[in-house]
């Protein structure tokens, strides 16, 4: 959670900072592209989450170490867990800056933290009961659904 938190406003206050105090059009003026600009910020904040999350499964080893005395082959499986919750603050973090370099900061918070939640309930979405909805929701649920399962291919 605290990773995700950093993600969100961190990553919606770089670029939108930028802008309002219009620092972004000096450093555009020089021979520095747009794009390099924002994976310039979006490798600074992935860094910045990778080393919180790296910090945060030592403290897993050494909580799992603490508890069980020795380190068995399951106790890998949590530390591919980490990996692949830092890559879901890989993807946040890429959403709060697309977000942020076209709205206001409230809003691309809103709009990050849904896209986050509806990720979230995706499958309970897969899984609604058609019966139980009405049309514009089951039109919309399905539409949806297929949206999210396109993209990850």
């Amino acid at each position: 959670m605290i990773g995700l938190l950093i993600a969100v406003f961190t990553g919606v206050g770089l670029v939108s900072k930028e802008i309002e105090k219009r620092t972004l059009y000096a450093l555009l003026s020089k021979p520095l592209r747009r794009w390099e600009f924002l994976v310039g910020k979006f490798g600074g904040l992935v860094l910045t989450l990778t080393v919180n999350t790296g910090a945060m499964a030592v403290g897993l080893l050494l909580a799992l170490l603490y508890v069980k005395h020795s380190l068995g082959s399951g106790d890998a499986t949590a530390f591919v867990a980490v990996y692949f919750i830092l890559l879901k603050l890989a993807i946040v973090v890429a959403l709060a800056l697309l977000f942020s370099c076209f709205t206001s900061q409230l809003l691309a918070i809103l709009f990050t933290s849904g896209l986050y939640i509806a990720g979230l309930f995706i499958s309970e979405m897969r899984n609604l009961d058609a019966s139980r909805v009405g049309p514009a929701a089951r039109h919309f649920s399905r539409n949806f659904v297929f949206a999210a399962e396109f993209s990850k291919f």
